[in-house]
């Protein structure tokens, strides 16, 4: 039998209620919480049986096997240090961080303690992308040699006025669609393709004018592997209707997955006001496969089977990281697949600031840079 875990949590905000019901699902123990407002970790805590904390050290020093982080992106390498100092592994709420010098300072802290470093992009356990992986480790899909990722979502004002307004904000977030609804399905990309090479990107704010980051990303990207691919990502369709990645290997078979219908917004629904994932993530097309139908349905009667649907992937996620850390074996999404969001998002400011020419990666940050790394450049209609 697995030996239970004492787990912590940083940030005690709305997506800590998705760690702290996974952790329980899973058997574990919530025992440590922080946050940097401390009544609220008080509050949290009491919820949830665990000892709140003001001192991140002390946490530390408190018998925890790992520790989830989960506050604005732009200190999530503030809450996750103390910890790999420690020899503690972090499971690191997406975005894995806001800045490539931030994760870069995560990585290399890991590096020297050997505490392991997890991502939650729990799109990864979508049925139908377990599907595509299945298929290519099978030998029925063929090198892939093209991919679009998709989202047409869209967010409120209210959106980025709630909890105190972090959302989208340079100064918590590091930007706004980018770091924060993008990182599933760049994610997912990066995970099919590999490894970018460069990103030609246009980064707009079209319909979002109270704050400052993006609401639009439009990208060409070449790969490694010699595929090309592109990226639309949208926060400007009212109401938001659909996000999804396509796929097509070097036969010409092609599947796509509508990953979301109905947008889940963390705390609130975009268009039922649930705050619930409602649809099940379905594959819309695979090339000569007789019985998608059928494989539809199953996977549809799976996601009904969930006690809980919007968090059960969750549950799969930190599933992955608690078994990792018993085997020493490295998590499905450690910390070098984050990188790889964080150096695609930056590779986009860059390019759109320069006017949309190729950045080439790999590519280190740039913590001096007077545009903010190409965010503060970001194109702004009417501007």
């Amino acid at each position: 039998m697995s030996k239970q875990l004492n787990i912590g949590i940083v940030g005690c905000g709305k997506i800590a209620v998705f760690h702290a019901y996974a952790i329980k699902e899973l058997g574990h123990n919530l025992t440590a919480v922080h946050n940097r407002n401390h009544s609220r970790a008080v509050e949290f805590g009491e919820a949830h049986g665990a000892q709140a904390f003001d001192d991140l050290e002390k946490m530390a020093k408190s018998g925890l096997d790992a520790a989830i982080i989960c506050t604005t992106p732009m200190v999530h390498h503030e809450g996750a240090i103390p910890f790999l100092n420690a020899g503690i592994p972090v499971f690191i709420e997406k975005p894995f961080s806001s800045t490539l010098e931030q994760a870069d300072m995560m990585l290399e802290a890991s590096k020297k303690s050997g505490a392991q470093i997890g991502i939650c992009c729990q799109r990864r356990w979508l049925p139908p992308m377990q599907r595509i992986y299945t298929a290519i480790k099978e030998g029925r899909l063929g090198k892939l040699v093209t991919c679009s990722a998709t989202i047409n979502g869209y967010r409120l004002d209210a959106y980025y006025e709630m909890d105190g307004g972090w959302r989208g904000r340079l100064a918590t977030e590091g930007g706004a669609l980018l770091p924060n609804q993008a990182p599933h399905h760049t994610d997912l990309m990066v995970s099919l393709m590999g490894p970018v090479y460069s990103v030609s990107a246009t980064v707009a704010n079209l319909t979002h004018p109270t704050i400052d980051g993006e609401d639009n990303i439009f990208a060409n990207v070449r790969f490694k592997s010699g595929a090309i691919g592109s990226v639309r990502y949208s926060n400007s369709q009212k109401p938001g209707f659909y996000c999804g990645i396509e796929v097509t290997d070097e036969n010409g078979i092609t599947v796509v997955v509508k990953t979301d219908g109905v947008m889940f917004v963390a705390g609130a629904s975009g268009n039922t006001g649930t705050g619930s994932m409602v649809e099940p993530p379905s594959i819309s097309h695979w090339s000569e496969e007789e019985n998608l139908q059928q494989i539809n349905e199953k996977d549809a009667e799976f996601f009904r089977s969930f006690k809980d649907t919007t968090m059960q992937y969750h549950v799969f996620a930190l599933e992955d990281f608690v078994y990792a850390i018993q085997s020493a074996k490295p998590p499905r999404i450690d910390g070098e697949a984050g990188r790889e969001t964080v150096q695609f998002n930056t590779a986009c400011y860059l390019s759109s600031a320069q006017g949309g020419i190729p950045i080439v990666c790999p590519i280190k940050g740039q913590p001096n840079s007077a545009d903010f790394e190409g965010r503060k450049k970001i194109y702004r209609l009417n501007a």
